[in-house]
């Protein structure tokens, strides 16, 4: 899924971060999966279910040392996500309860409503990061000064 997400607001505390967290490397990763989880955690609830496949796919993978990603590689995800056009096509009459004769019907092209799970998934995650970001801070700024 080819979407990328940024909170608003961290790129100063991105800097003095870096410079931080580069005296406690292994910790940048940890609190880099802890943020991703955070974010997962909101971004699952939302997501629809009907098999529940796509909402077991929202994962938190690390990318590298200094970048992790929270997303799918489920291929429908995006439609889900997005909304989408779904297609005329022919609905058998044993498929469905008050058929008007016994063959079926065609439906008509519609465009069907994404649900928006990975920005609303986000934006509920935004005060949460924010407080854990704070609290690594301090964390950080404690055993510096220790």
């Amino acid at each position: 899924m080819d979407m990328e997400f940024k909170i608003n607001g961290l790129d100063d505390l991105n800097e003095a971060l870096t410079q931080i967290v580069s005296q406690f490397p292994d910790q940048e990763l940890k609190e880099l999966m802890r943020l991703g989880y955070i974010v997962e955690g909101e971004i699952k609830p939302l997501v629809p279910v009907q098999t529940g496949a796509l909402r077991a796919s929202v994962t938190t993978q690390p990318i590298d040392q200094h970048n992790v990603e929270v997303g799918t590689n489920a291929e429908y995800a995006q439609a889900v996500n997005d909304g989408h056009v779904q297609n005329r096509r022919f609905l058998p009459a044993e498929y469905m309860q008050d058929c008007p004769n016994d063959k079926g019907v065609m439906l008509q092209e519609k465009f069907i409503e994404g649900t928006h799970f990975m920005e609303n998934g986000l934006q509920s995650a935004e005060t949460k990061a924010q407080q854990e970001l704070e609290t690594f801070v301090q964390k950080m700024l404690n055993d510096l000064s220790k």
